[in-house]
């Protein structure tokens, strides 16, 4: 028998910054060129094992947007110049009652949909509505499980996911009446020290190379002709990782062995997946191009705390005739990255990035972030401790997100503490930390192939125990 539809009710509540705030003084903030993620929102959500007050929450948002300001704000434009009007105007927070039997469908950290938040409009600039709040804060009580959950919806052009997760672990520490644990940077330095009109480079920059207007779709972001992509989630213990680094290591040549020292976890994964994917699909051109998600902050003179946006995309190409040979292309994943935070090289990568966002802007087009045939996109949020945003329940609470559809878009994350009751009804949680939960969609008939090349390969590689595929 299948389960009663849930049903809610809520109650939107209009909250404002305590004042005065960090921006206080100051009219109007200016976005840079490389803030222009027009067409993309940033969901998170916190859920918790227990209950949350109401009126703690609401002084919580109000304080932490103190610090915040931008949210509080309203978006506008003087010509093509885009800046947030700080009047301090709010923004709304739902408390919704569910009677849902679970807080979320699946217990991996990809929810899609998304359904813990009420979305903003991501488009709402488009048709003259500027007037609308830059973030949308939606806390649920979960009456079947005693649950409650903490979930925002902010557009990209105001805070990539690192501002999303120093919001969330503020407003965490401000409930329980603790100070931030960090303090976001508002002082950028000016577009003349980073050099936006410094000589192009000869890097790839696949990213900004497809645009499309607003209302239609880009074929290849989905090449499979209008079926719908499957989604594939695994976890890794921290042990396995480990494991999966070193056997990539001693895959290498011994030509290569002392550069495959310098690689990270993630490089060796990234490649796994690549050399996975390839095998997997024989039919489908083989994965050469691996390109990965790079915050900027801290190079270049940008502070580490910075507002707003700090990314662009390092590019690797492997140098292997076998696109399954992964101690090659794993070194090649760790110069892409640090190439392109190279100070002779950055600065023209950032000009060139504001450029075609600006251009974007203007001609009312999408940037089309999804991976080319023979490509893969690794965007990794997998050093951020999202639960550390726990609102007093460290260790029992989850952090949830988002991921594009489009094949071959890969996030990774540090997975969420699983909780366990034994016979005797003792309850207890797992800590993953170190591990790694990966999630991303492919086409339908590779997706079985895919699960079993991975877990062959990693096995090959030295990965002791099985990988934990979620069940779907």
């Amino acid at each position: 028998m299948s389960a009663a539809p849930a049903h809610e009710s809520s109650v939107q509540k209009l909250v404002r910054p305590v004042e005065p705030t960090v921006l206080a003084g100051q009219d109007f903030f200016e976005l840079r060129p490389t803030d222009l993620f027009l067409t993309f929102r940033v969901e998170t959500a916190i859920v918790v094992p227990g209950a949350l007050n109401m009126t703690r929450v609401r002084d919580a948002v109000a304080c932490a947007l103190s610090l915040y300001p931008l949210y509080a704000g309203r978006l506008a434009r003087r010509g093509e110049q885009w800046l947030v009007h700080l009047n301090n105007a709010g923004v709304y927070v739902d408390f919704v009652e569910s009677d849902a039997d679970k807080a979320v469908p699946i217990d991996a950290i990809v929810q899609h949909p998304f359904a813990l938040a009420n979305l903003i409009d991501h488009c709402f600039w488009d048709d003259g509505r500027e007037d609308q709040p830059l973030l949308r804060i939606t806390v649920t009580e979960f009456t079947r499980t005693g649950e409650w959950s903490f979930a925002t919806s902010s557009p990209h052009l105001v805070g990539d996911g690192y501002i999303v997760y120093t919001f969330l672990r503020t407003v965490s520490q401000m409930y329980q009446g603790l100070e931030p644990l960090e303090l976001v940077e508002y002082l950028r330095p000016p577009l003349s020290a980073l050099s936006l009109d410094a000589p192009p480079v000869d890097m790839d920059t696949p990213w900004l190379d497809v645009f499309y207007p607003y209302g239609t779709l880009q074929p290849h972001q989905h090449p499979v002709n209008g079926t719908p992509t499957e989604r594939i989630d695994f976890r890794m213990t921290a042990e396995q990782i480990i494991q999966l680094k070193a056997g990539v290591i001693l895959s290498g040549s011994d030509t290569l062995r002392e550069q495959l020292a310098k690689i990270s976890a993630q490089d060796a994964l990234a490649a796994t997946l690549a050399a996975a994917m390839t095998e997997s699909a024989p039919d489908a051109p083989p994965i050469r191009t691996v390109t990965t998600h790079i915050n900027f902050r801290g190079a270049v003179g940008v502070p580490l705390t910075s507002a707003c946006n700090a990314l662009v995309q390092a590019v690797a190409h492997t140098p292997s005739e076998s696109p399954s040979d992964v101690a090659p292309f794993a070194l090649a994943i760790r110069k892409s990255l640090l190439d392109i935070r190279n100070p002779a090289n950055l600065p023209a990568i950032i000009s060139k990035t504001g450029a075609r966002f600006v251009e974007a802007a203007r001609t009312k087009h999408y940037t089309d972030f999804s991976s080319a045939p023979g490509a893969l996109n690794i965007n990794s949020t997998r050093p951020f401790a999202w639960t550390s945003a726990h609102f007093g329940y460290p260790g029992r609470a989850r952090f949830f997100h988002t991921c594009s559809d489009a094949p071959r878009y890969v996030k990774i994350f540090t997975p969420n503490p699983t909780r366990t009751v034994d016979a005797a009804g003792q309850e207890s949680w797992k800590d993953w930390k170190g591990g790694a939960e990966v999630t991303f969609f492919i086409e339908p008939r590779y997706r079985g192939a895919f699960i079993d090349s991975f877990s062959a390969k990693a096995r090959e590689l030295g990965v002791e125990g099985d990988i934990e595929f979620f069940q779907q």
